[in-house]
């Protein structure tokens, strides 16, 4: 089996028109930057998850709601958990860009 070569040349994406996502050389960095971006707005989520939590269980344990303090406590586990999964896929991406060479802005 023969495989053909492909050739292709690096096209700055945003140049011409301009980019939402800032300085957009290639696609590996458009990438990226569409990666972090997501890696920061889902940490912010989780965050606001984990304080919600945190709230809705430090007020319902003044009032004495047991399944509203469970609840609570579930939001704050829940906001560690997404947190932890946040950071894990963050070093995922750095460890991938790192082994492949792409440039991913991160």
């Amino acid at each position: 089996m023969i495989i053909k070569n492909i050739y292709a040349a690096p096209v700055d994406i945003g140049g011409q028109y301009g980019s939402p996502w800032g300085y957009t050389e290639g696609i590996s960095l458009l990438i990226g930057n569409f990666v972090e971006t997501a890696i920061v707005f889902a940490g912010i989520v989780f965050m606001f998850i984990f304080i919600w939590g945190g709230y809705q269980h430090i007020i319902n344990a003044g009032h004495s709601r047991p399944e509203e303090v469970a609840k609570g406590r579930q939001g704050i586990q829940w906001g560690l958990i997404g947190f932890i999964v946040v950071i894990i896929s963050y070093w995922i991406v750095k460890i991938f860009s790192l082994i492949t060479g792409a440039t991913l802005g991160l």
